[in-house]
């Protein structure tokens, strides 16, 4: 599959119905705002052990991050494509460099 055909599979993925459900449903499970991230959040911060409630939050919010990256990496992925697609700009005169 050639750069130019994997940039228009992601973005006709971006813009299917199926992705824009999921997506959605992720934010709403572990968005900022979201009820499962919320949930483990609060779970982890009432354990009576400062020292693993914290360490669990850490993980928590690790695993947030993850979904997050893997959620975004379509539109990165098809930016990064397009910036290769560009022609390299020269960036010498004809005479070469100064």
């Amino acid at each position: 599959m050639t750069q130019h055909e994997q940039r228009e599979a992601l973005e006709s993925l971006l813009t299917h119905p199926g992705w824009l459900i999921l997506a959605d449903h992720i934010g709403q499970e572990w968005g900022p705002n979201g009820l499962a991230y919320n949930a483990a959040l609060d779970t982890a911060l009432n354990l009576l052990d400062d020292n693993a409630a914290a360490s669990q939050a850490r993980q928590i919010r690790a695993g947030r991050r993850v979904i997050e990256n893997l959620v975004s990496w379509p539109s990165e992925e098809i930016a990064r494509l397009k910036r290769a697609d560009k022609p390299l700009e020269q960036t010498q005169s004809r005479r070469g460099g100064l």
